[in-house]
């Protein structure tokens, strides 16, 4: 992926049952080229197993597919899009997450965390918000409407590379982790790191 006019980026949406990831080259002219869209899937143990092992284990899994995502394409960023709890729950609700979901979301970060740390890869973030408002010029858009809007800018190019990934629920992963590069192209750190491998 990496050539020495190009700057290789990881998009990432982080979740533990559906994970998804895209990789892009981003040109000295900030042209970004999508080359991959995955998902790393994680399923629920079937029988009797404590939910904090199986949360173990599914995150080992997760760690184990990012580190050899790394290993094969040697990302110099990651491109998150960003956890969305923060603003105030609406009136009578105590969370917009349950804890447990929460919990489980933690530990993913968790381990996009330890990954920038381990192999020194700066992390830039972008709320859902503006990845929607970014991709389609609407902070209300749907799921649909980033995918459509994506694929029109890379003329197609998205739904090919979404292809190999036949359940078309596990599509939203892939795409929000494109939009987080695409809502961070113009981030000061990409821009000096565009010129520094231009």
């Amino acid at each position: 992926m990496n050539d020495d006019n190009t700057l290789c980026v990881l998009g990432l949406d982080p979740g533990i049952a559906s994970f998804g990831w895209a990789v892009a080259a981003i040109d000295g002219d900030g042209v970004i080229t999508p080359s991959e869209l995955g998902v790393i899937r994680t399923d629920k143990a079937k029988g009797k197993v404590l939910c904090r092992d199986d949360d173990h284990a599914r995150c080992a899994e997760i760690a184990r597919a990012l580190l050899a995502l790394c290993a094969l394409h040697s990302p110099r960023v990651i491109c998150a899009e960003a956890l969305s709890h923060v603003a105030p729950p609406p009136k009578g609700m105590r969370s917009r997450m349950p804890v447990s979901t929460m919990t489980k979301q933690g530990r993913v970060w968790g381990l996009v965390d330890m990954l920038c740390e381990v192999r020194r890869i700066p992390l830039l973030q972008a709320s859902p918000q503006t990845i929607k408002r970014t991709c389609t010029g609407r902070v209300g858009a749907s799921k649909a409407d980033v995918l459509r809007a994506l694929d029109e800018r890379y003329a197609g190019r998205v739904t090919a590379l979404l292809d190999p990934i036949r359940a078309k629920t596990r599509h939203e992963h892939p795409v929000d982790a494109l939009g987080a590069i695409v809502a961070l192209e113009h981030h000061d750190l990409l821009r000096a790191l565009r010129r520094r491998w231009s």
